[in-house]
């Protein structure tokens, strides 16, 4: 059988509270209470380094890539080794397609755009 192919199962778009803004599925169904996991385990980690959590946070569920801008937090839930650097471009080139087309990206214009965004 061919290699399985490293990409991006979901991705979750969170608010400065922890709430989740906007979800994509692209390999199966990622249940948003890793979302939940994710946030505790983010506040846990940012306390102890007296600092923000470093960007990949192993933890028994798997990996938790996040990238932190302005007031977003996009997360991708990893149960396999995907490759970091493949979630971080991702994530920068979706910044900047948000930034081209809304402007900025903020909790704010995600709201209003989500539509858009989603579809």
């Amino acid at each position: 059988t061919p290699p399985k192919l490293a990409m991006i199962e979901s991705l979750f778009i969170l608010n400065r509270k922890g709430e989740v803004l906007l979800e994509k599925h692209w390999r199966g169904r990622v249940p948003r209470s890793m979302c939940k996991i994710f946030w505790d385990e983010y506040n846990r980690v940012s306390k102890r380094e007296e600092d923000e959590a470093p960007p990949v946070i192993i933890t028994s569920k798997g990996y938790f890539f996040y990238k932190h801008h302005r007031d977003l937090y996009f997360f991708s839930p990893s149960k396999s080794e995907t490759p970091p650097l493949l979630f971080f471009d991702f994530v920068e080139r979706l910044i900047d397609i948000f930034e081209h087309y809304f402007v900025d990206a903020t909790e704010e214009k995600v709201k209003e755009n989500f539509i858009t965004i989603h579809y």
